[in-house]
């Protein structure tokens, strides 16, 4: 028998969605709602991202479910929704959180404060090159330190945990190579600590989804947006960029979280077969897949005659750098405890990241 946690919680959200009409009624019948025994009982969750069909990510993220799918002898079938049909770049925790969705890709950044501990990695100027060193440094983290995995394991099953590589700034005409020419410039960029920088920098930052991004530009709502090369390629916001800043501000990471509810529904042995195609091992073929399409697309990108990379100096950089360690210091205050020391927890991913 087929069981189904999830997908009348898709229908009644994609009712009016056509293009999905043959996936819900091809499935409809077979549907169950008995407890998990095991054995041969099979379940279809849904996974939700919102990047496009074309994102590296996205293709990463259906590679994975036909993984799960094999892993599990088919008893579990992953159902991919891209483009954030399910549910947008901001309101995926929320839609994962309260079952709405079984699985959802999660961009930490859109999420202030709900993963600080995740997020040191995501404080600015901290020494990121690449998804592989961040990556790992995470993964260290996680396995050093149980507040760490407080913050995701009593809410949500953590399939996957990686990062994008180093975003930086553009500009549709703006060349700003120094932070006075940074003042007054409103710009798109997620949530939490990269539109607190920003601020810091005398930019106006503004939050805004990706797919959002090309229209700004096109109209001037925004001068430029933070971003890296892969998901600027993507949004084809290449389109109205000219000035392309060489500085690796920071990178995010991205959570693929199962709701806990679900994840604790599936017999002890399914949820092992997940795991072995999951975790650290996954999370960094995903980071390195990511390195390789940042790298290819930065190269194309920046062949266009039209494009201009703005370098930093150093005697610029140290201003930058200035307001971010001190920016970075009052992050650690903020989450100290009586029971735990952030600035330590933060010297230590610097140490980690530099291993690497």
């Amino acid at each position: 028998m087929l069981k189904k946690k999830s997908l009348f919680r898709v229908i009644g959200m994609l009712l009016t969605v056509v293009l999905l009409c043959g996936v819900i009624a091809g499935c409809s019948s077979n549907s169950n709602s008995g407890g998990s025994s095991g054995g041969d009982e099979k379940f279809v969750i849904s996974a939700s991202i919102h990047d496009p069909a074309q994102s590296v990510k996205t293709i990463f993220l259906k590679e994975y479910a036909e993984r799960v799918f094999a892993a599990t002898d088919g008893q579990v079938e992953m159902q991919v929704f891209e483009g954030g049909v399910l549910a947008g770049a901001g309101a995926a925790l929320e839609a994962v959180t309260n079952n709405t969705v079984d699985v959802a890709w999660c961009f930490s950044s859109y999420f202030p404060g709900q993963f600080p501990l995740c997020d040191v990695v995501a404080q600015p100027l901290m020494g990121a090159r690449d998804c592989m060193q961040v990556t790992n440094t995470l993964w260290d983290l996680w396995g050093k330190y149980d507040e760490m995995k407080q913050e995701l394991d009593a809410r949500y099953k953590v399939l996957h945990l990686y990062v994008n590589p180093p975003n930086t700034l553009f500009f549709a005409n703006a060349e700003v190579d120094s932070i006075e020419k940074l003042q007054g410039l409103t710009l798109r960029a997620a949530a939490g600590t990269i539109t607190d920088i920003l601020g810091l920098w005398g930019a106006n930052p503004i939050f805004m989804g990706p797919p959002d991004v090309y229209e700004a530009l096109e109209k001037g709502i925004v001068d430029g947006y933070c971003f890296e090369f892969s998901g600027m390629y993507d949004f084809k916001l290449f389109e109205h960029t000219k000035y392309y800043q060489d500085m690796n501000i920071y990178c995010g990471p991205f959570l693929l979280l199962m709701n806990k509810d679900i994840w604790d529904s599936f017999p002890k042995s399914v949820q092992d077969k997940i795991d072995s195609v999951s975790g650290r091992d996954c999370s960094i073929e995903m980071a390195t897949v990511f390195q390789n399409d940042q790298d290819f697309k930065k190269e194309t990108v920046l062949a266009r005659s039209d494009a201009v990379v703005v370098n930093v100096s150093p005697a610029e950089y140290a201003k930058f750098e200035a307001i971010a360690m001190q920016y970075n210091a009052e992050w650690a205050a903020k989450n100290t405890t009586s029971s735990f020391d952030a600035a330590a927890f933060m010297a230590d991913a610097i140490s980690i990241l530099a291993k690497y």
